[in-house]
């Protein structure tokens, strides 16, 4: 079973992932790639939540109401995720979100074909923030950042920019 992208990436999961007994494990995803994340997420929550410390969205196209996620999963989603979507603010400007759903940025990019390579290093310094915020460690340089994702003590997203 790979049928679909979903099954695929429970398949990949179960038979090599799982047995790898990765920690520290961090995806980007990007379109439709949102959903399948969200249902990696959801088929298997708890091996998922002790390993994926970041997901990295752009333009992610997933709807929490469809796909049915259970609350606990969306809890854990909205700590560990961010979704970088198509919109003509300036990158990194917090655009409107749904209680229910993963935190939205703009992607600095109105097109979605370009929403993952406009934000590029900004999702890097995301993900870097968020293993050394998993790890306890503060060694986190943001000295050569343009912006960033900072998960707060209260679990909430807040938005950042810094200058070079």
């Amino acid at each position: 079973g790979s049928e679909t992208p979903e099954e695929h990436a429970n398949y990949v999961w179960n038979n090599y992932v799982k047995r790898t007994n990765a920690k520290h494990i961090a995806i980007v995803a990007h379109s439709y790639g949102g959903c399948v994340a969200l249902n990696l997420a959801t088929q298997n929550f708890p091996d998922f939540q002790n390993s994926v410390f970041a997901i990295a969205l752009t333009d992610s196209i997933h709807d929490v109401k469809t796909r049915q996620v259970p609350i606990q999963v969306m809890n854990y989603l909205q700590k560990v995720a961010c979704n970088w979507v198509s919109d003509n603010a300036a990158l990194g400007t917090p655009v409107s979100t749904a209680s229910n759903d993963i935190p939205k940025v703009s992607a600095g990019s109105t097109k979605h074909e370009l929403t993952s390579s406009s934000c590029f290093e900004v999702i890097f310094n995301f993900l870097q923030k968020r293993y050394y915020n998993m790890a306890g460690t503060s060694n986190f340089d943001t000295s050569k950042a343009r912006g960033l994702v900072r998960v707060t003590m209260e679990q909430k997203v807040t938005y950042e920019f810094l200058k070079m």
